[in-house]
């Protein structure tokens, strides 16, 4: 008897694609974006980053901190005890932030490539990770953020944190990283090369 059933290759039906990774971000033009954001945090005793993903800020400081802690779910988890040769807490978390609940007092905050998704949301969840954000913000003493400048969402959420926390803009640089970017990018996404980097400042009382 002739067996008809389809192999098991038809059955599952063509191969899924591989999800793809942002890998463009750990190239040498685009790990100055790191160098500037770092440049500027450098005097903070105490450092988090939203964000991170496999260029977390924590090696490209260059002077002692007393921590550097680096929020992002799709980071590889690790803990150290030195910065710059000098002794550190530095934690990496797979966690939103939302998930968090060891901030510092008082921080430098890095938001390089901002962008929650807050699309993908409902109205009410996205009010919720807002008002979340709002306190992160608040308490900051020094706020990088870095977008695309050609994705809307991350430009809309970095005039959000401007316009909530009234910080005073005191940079503002903008880079165009186009060029060879020296790897193979074909399981990538496509990269964003226009980027902008503004460094917010806590009004200081006069």
């Amino acid at each position: 008897m002739n067996d008809h059933r389809p192999t098991a290759s038809v059955a599952e039906g063509p191969p899924k694609e591989a999800p793809k990774e942002w890998s463009y971000l750990a190239t040498p033009a685009f790990q100055t974006r790191y160098i500037l954001a770092s440049w500027y945090l450098e005097r903070y005793p105490d450092v988090v980053e939203i964000g991170g993903y496999r260029t977390p800020i924590t090696t490209f400081f260059r002077t002692p901190k007393r921590s550097v802690t680096v929020l992002d779910p799709r980071i590889v988890p690790a803990e150290s005890d030195t910065v710059a040769g000098s002794p550190c807490r530095v934690r990496h978390l797979p966690l939103m932030f939302q998930d968090f609940d060891g901030w510092p007092e008082r921080y430098g905050l890095a938001l390089l490539g901002l962008d929650f998704e807050l699309y993908e949301l409902t109205r009410r969840r996205r009010r919720e990770v807002l008002d979340r954000f709002e306190a992160v913000v608040r308490r900051a003493d020094r706020i990088v953020i870095e977008v695309a400048r050609d994705w809307p969402a991350s430009r809309w959420l970095a005039d959000w944190v401007e316009k909530t926390t009234g910080f005073d803009r005191v940079l503002q640089v903008t880079l165009d990283l186009k060029g060879d970017l020296g790897i193979d990018l074909s399981g990538s996404w496509p990269p964003f090369f226009r980027r902008t980097l503004v460094v917010l400042d806590r009004q200081v009382a006069s």
